[in-house]
């Protein structure tokens, strides 16, 4: 990979420039703004590859160095499974960049970042600061904390483990067993007098993870007693929605409205190595409006999520999803 810094006083300008140096499979890694002025941080390959998904064979991608028709672009987003009502805004949009000279993948990189509020792990994780996750039964919440106290830890961060899920048999063993393997302690608190306990024996940590039982979007109820046990806490935390990108595509965007009391501000999307259309994920962030920086798509622990932006979601999305009745070669 050959990464390159351009900076100019727009996004255009700066684009030009990415596509004058590096061509058209060009990938935008970052861009933020600089006394002014628009820095964008570009990468090109000898290869083109979506990271965000499994391996497969038989893709399409979208054409980088023609204008794509309306309806082409359609077909991708359809086939992703995002709503029409979202294609029909999207599609405008992008079709009036790349009537513009803009590439397909261009166009929907600069539409999304638009869009969608993408954030940078700095600050989904604030320093200082209790982070809870919260999402249904098996959606993968211990597996994120886990790997995000396997990185901190190893990064020579200071971290707190702590876990409200008592509710299930073994719901606190694996949470503990990652503390043991980091040469930390996790604590299951279940009292009041439990987190004070748990607070002489961490002292001030960089960051607080709690770990939190899965919760049904259909039980009001279980969702309320979870939130009431939250701010007993007196944390005042940063709240995560912990969501499988293999749910129903037709239901995911709804799940934050049934999370609503949790007054999450954050989404990470996991088990992304189940799914192959990344619909659900934009239906769902257009939709609810959350902050989004990680995706996971690997269970094992040692693997950091990885971070979800405008340019690698539009090369996903302008990628055609395998069936999974194709025959591999």
């Amino acid at each position: 990979m050959r990464l390159k810094q351009f900076t100019a006083p727009t996004m255009s300008e700066a684009l030009e420039k990415v596509r004058a140096a590096l061509g058209s499979e060009a990938v935008i890694l970052t861009r933020r703004k600089v006394k002014g002025q628009v820095q964008i941080t570009a990468a090109v390959e000898e290869e083109s590859d979506v990271s965000l998904q499994p391996s497969q064979k038989k893709r399409v991608s979208a054409p980088k160095t023609q204008k794509t028709d309306r309806w082409q672009l359609d077909d991708f987003l359809a086939a992703h499974g995002v709503e029409p009502k979202a294609i029909e805004r999207l599609s405008k949009a992008v079709t009036a960049l790349v009537e513009n000279d803009f590439s397909p993948t261009e166009a929907l990189d600069m539409v999304l970042g638009k869009r969608v509020t993408f954030i940078s792990p700095a600050e989904m994780l604030i320093r200082g600061k209790a982070h809870v996750f919260v999402g249904p039964t098996g959606a993968g919440k211990t597996t994120l904390i886990s790997k995000l106290a396997h990185h901190y830890k190893n990064s020579g961060d200071a971290i707190g483990l702590l876990s409200l899920d008592d509710e299930k048999i073994g719901g606190f063993e694996p949470l503990n067993i990652v503390a043991e393997i980091l040469g930390e302690q996790a604590h299951l608190i279940t009292e009041k007098d439990d987190l004070k306990k748990a607070a002489k024996h961490l002292g001030k940590r960089h960051f607080l993870l709690v770990d939190t039982p899965g919760v049904s979007p259909y039980q009001p109820e279980a969702i309320m007693a979870l939130k009431n046990r939250i701010d007993g806490l007196g944390l005042d935390p940063v709240v995560h929605l912990v969501l499988p990108a293999s749910f129903n595509a037709e239901e995911l965007p709804a799940l934050p409205v049934a999370y609503h009391p949790f007054q999450a501000t954050r989404a990470t999307f996991t088990k992304l190595d189940e799914t192959a259309r990344m619909g659900g994920i934009l239906n769902t962030i257009l939709e609810s409006g959350l902050q989004v920086c990680y995706v996971t798509n690997q269970p094992q622990v040692h693997h950091m999520p990885t971070v979800l932006d405008a340019a690698s979601l539009a090369q996903a999305l302008l990628t055609s999803p395998p069936s999974l009745l194709e025959t591999p070669a």
